[in-house]
C-alpha cells in the first residue's frame, strides 16, 4: 500500500510541475484503480478534453468538479491521505 501512495504522490506531482504526459503515462498504467482513474479524470479536464473527462468522472459516479484543478489535486491529496 505505501508503493502506492509514493506512485500516487508522484503523479500528482507530476500534474503540479505541468508535466502532463508523463502523469497521464503514470496513471494510465493503473487502469482500473479509483484513485488513478481520479487523477486521470483530472488529467483530461486539465488538458480540456471535456468529453473524456465527463466519461471517466462517469465511470467513477461523480461529477465533473467545478473547483480549480489545484483545489481537486488538495481535495484528492487529502482524501487519498497523501502528504
Amino acid at each position: 500500500m505505501e508503493e502506492k501512495k509514493i506512485i500516487l504522490a508522484e503523479a500528482i506531482d507530476l500534474i503540479r510541475e505541468g508535466h502532463w504526459d508523463k502523469a497521464h503515462d503514470l496513471v494510465q498504467n493503473y487502469e482500473g484503480d479509483y484513485q488513478f482513474d481520479r487523477l486521470h479524470a483530472l488529467l483530461h479536464r486539465q488538458e480540456g478534453d471535456t468529453f473524456n473527462a465527463k466519461w471517466w468522472y462517469n465511470k467513477l459516479g461523480m461529477s465533473v468538479p467545478v473547483s480549480s484543478i489545484q483545489e481537486e489535486l488538495d481535495v484528492i491529496k487529502e482524501e487519498f491521505q497523501i502528504f
